[in-house]
């Protein structure tokens, strides 16, 4: 076959993981293939600029050399060439992680001939989002140059088991984020190790080669590379996926495991360990005779020739009217900014992107004005705006994005999105009075079941909240709505978005000091989005502030769940299970948290705060001579500077002053509880409808004064007659 081959060229990405990247073991010729590549960087024998299409490269090829089929790999990170819906010769994408940004999978999908999945889940997954032309293909494989010629023996390996993430904390797929909290549990038994993400190529190879066993996993169940990586190590990997069964055969080449079997599988395995060492062995065999890069590549190309000869393939982009194929070709370039820009993916000019963006949707509204278009142009333009010129951000306002998503709404007054996307802007201008306006709106119309969330709507991927927060969970739901089998995933979206403003509100609530407000927010977007760790993290901090001591509890119980390696906030909760004595709890998170720092190499640093914070726990101390109690004092401070900030802001929230004397209760400080009842509450009652419910209140906290009072008086007497008796004596 003659093969065009698009590649990423000389850029870092390309030699971090380089088996990783087909180009780096290509050849002019190969087994009678011949091949011509292309791509926007230098390094490729066609380079073209990113406002440069196919045509471009089609010029430049040999006199009467023609293309069987280009092939698009990892095209998902880089971006399709323009035009390449026309060309006269088959179009063939490599997925792999095409569920980051659905729009933009499901436009490759429909400007290309044939899509390749690693796996059978992952088919059905892209089958779902209208890949009509698709099958499977395992395409990965390890360069020779990478296969450890003598492996280490098992017995003589320094690590029991190893985990290895490009993210620690992946709040978009929890599941990694528990397999590390889980082998993390292990570390009193065994030898656990979880370096730093993205750890170079060869010290990540050498620390494989010094571990027994390794998890490797995939959010889709399918093999990930790293098995393949730890096989050329010798390295034994614990599966939680089934498609490696199609390779490897389970319990002789690897150890399958599962969420609630796992425990004992390890200690099978690694308490023996000539049938691990047998297991290694057989393991490296097979990965180093099946998988070598170069062969793979070559079989791939082979599976190409057999799929192409015989199928006959149609690209949905091509009957699309004018305006649908101007949307497409904006989502494109915009999604594609994103993904290539963080990685410097295309060197040259990628800013052009947004403005190739913003030119396909500006001539959309041309062919058929309406809110999508119109909402789209605002989102380019500021992503442009926040992305590229920061600085100018703050001069001119937003101006024109400004007018131009009033101009929608104006015109589309039921278009909540465009509210919401006005009330970001006010947001990242510190506009927060313009900001509240816009959300409350918003919130207004979707309470009301007055307007209509358009899920399709462009995503705003330079606002961090938005990828953070509900990025993964939108895309979910907009591929799950694409399969026509959740039509309720509709409104999942509009529920997600929200969420999101709730959320936007309490943060605004919290700049204003308005603790009771963004406490509100806060649980209502909770309420909304309870898989979101991020939301139930700052709840139940709130909760505590307030006093509300076992919804607390429980809500840091959650958030713990959700984000289960984050020690920052692991360590508010046992300062929490200090404050209300509940030592046996603390004791177990702390020997958790101890566990996770351990063993973590990025978490290490943390081991000092953590000694740092129990060494402030003084009542658990043997030596009990001074009754200070820093950790107390400290957590009640931080609470109260909360506290009056928000009462300076409100200075007629009882709530507020009632939590204020609570806590100065808590600290002994009678006389400050007094001062503060004394001084709040004749302003407070003054024409407050509540005012019943608020003098039970004060009668309570005047019965606790006084109780304070006498114990303190006692105290006072016992020694004072101490002192005494020193003195005599």
């Amino acid at each position: 076959m003659k093969i065009l081959l698009m590649v990423f060229g000389d850029v870092p990405v390309r030699f971090k993981i380089k088996s990783a990247f087909f180009e780096n073991i290509v050849t002019p010729n190969m087994s009678g293939h011949q091949l011509i590549t292309f791509g926007y960087n230098k390094g490729a024998d066609i380079q073209i600029k990113p406002n440069e299409g196919i045509e471009k490269v089609l010029e430049n090829l040999p006199k009467g050399w023609t293309p069987d089929v280009c092939i698009m790999w990892q095209i998902e990170r880089y971006l399709l060439p323009r035009g390449i819906e026309n060309v006269p010769f088959y179009t063939v994408v490599c997925m792999g992680d095409w569920d980051y940004d659905i729009q933009l999978t499901k436009n490759i999908i429909e400007m290309t001939d044939l899509v390749i999945a690693l796996s059978d889940p992952e088919k059905e997954g892209l089958r779902a989002i209208g890949a009509n032309n698709i099958d499977t293909f395992y395409f990965l494989g390890i360069m020779r140059e990478y296969f450890n010629p003598n492996p280490k023996i098992i017995r003589d390996r320094t690590y029991d088991i190893l985990y290895t993430s490009n993210a620690l904390e992946d709040i978009i797929h929890l599941e990694r984020t528990n397999w590390i909290s889980r082998l993390a549990a292990l570390a009193d038994r065994y030898a656990v190790c979880v370096p730093e993400p993205c750890l170079n190529y060869e010290n990540y190879l050498r620390l494989l080669s010094d571990s027994k066993v390794v998890l490797s996993y995939h959010r889709f169940g399918s093999m990930s590379s790293r098995a393949l990586e730890a096989g050329v190590q010798g390295t034994v990997v614990l599966e939680p996926g089934i498609e490696i069964n199609k390779y490897f055969t389970p319990n002789e080449d690897f150890i399958p495991i599962t969420d609630n079997n796992y425990i004992e599988q390890i200690d099978q395995y690694l308490q023996n360990e000539d049938t691990l060492q047998r297991m290694s062995s057989r393991f490296y065999q097979k990965t180093t005779q099946t998988f070598e890069s170069r062969k793979r590549f070559l079989s791939f190309l082979d599976f190409l020739e057999s799929k192409i000869k015989k199928t006959k393939f149609t690209r949905g982009y091509n009957s699309l009217n004018e305006y649908e194929k101007c949307m497409r070709r904006g989502e494109l370039y915009y999604y594609a900014f994103f993904r290539t820009n963080k990685e410097k993916v295309i060197t040259h000019l990628s800013e052009e992107l947004l403005t190739q963006s913003f030119d396909e949707f500006r001539k959309s509204i041309g062919i058929f004005p309406n809110p999508r278009a119109m909402t789209a142009l605002a989102i380019v333009k500021a992503s442009a705006l926040f992305s590229l010129s920061p600085e100018k951000a703050q001069i001119d306002n937003g101006q024109e994005i400004i007018s131009l998503l009033k101009t929608v709404i104006a015109s589309y007054p039921a278009y909540i999105l465009a509210y919401i996307h006005l009330g970001c802007i006010y947001y990242r201008l510190s506009n927060d009075s313009e900001a509240l306006s816009m959300f409350y709106r918003a919130l207004e119309l979707l309470e009301n079941y007055e307007g209509v969330i358009d899920v399709f709507c462009l995503h705003n991927r330079d606002f961090d909240l938005f990828n953070s927060l509900i990025r993964s969970s939108v895309n979910v739901h907009l591929a799950s709505l694409l399969s026509g089998k959740a039509p309720q995933s509709a409104d999942n979206v509009k529920i997600l978005y929200q969420a999101m403003t709730l959320y936007l509100i309490s943060l605004i609530e919290k700049k204003n000091n308005n603790i009771y407000k963004e406490l509100e927010a806060c649980m209502k977007s909770h309420k909304l989005f309870p898989q979101s760790g991020t939301i139930a993290c700052n709840a139940a901090f709130l909760l505590a502030v307030v006093g509300m001591k076992d919804a607390s509890l429980m809500m840091y119980k959650k958030a713990i769940s959700l984000l289960p390696l984050r020690v920052k906030l692991r360590i508010e909760y046992a300062n929490l299970l200090y404050l209300y004595k509940m030592d046996n709890e603390l004791m177990n998170e702390l020997k958790v948290i101890f566990h996770i720092t351990k063993v973590i190499t990025t978490l290490n640093t943390r081991i000092g705060y953590l000694n740092k914070t129990i060494a402030g726990y003084s009542r658990l101390k043997s030596d009990k001579r001074y009754p200070f109690d820093e950790s107390k004092e400290v957590m009640i401070n931080t609470w109260l500077e909360m506290l009056f900030a928000s009462l300076r802001k409100n200075p007629t929230d009882w709530n507020i002053v009632k939590r204020i004397i609570e806590l100065w209760n808590e600290l002994g400080r009678t006389d400050k509880a007094a001062e503060i009842l004394e001084e709040y509450s004749c302003n407070t009652l003054v024409g407050n409808d509540a005012a019943d419910n608020i003098l039970s209140d004060i009668n309570n906290v005047n019965r606790e004064i006084n109780r304070k009072i006498i114990a303190e008086e006692k105290w006072s007497s016992e020694k004072l007659i101490s002192l005494e008796n020193l003195l005599l004596n």
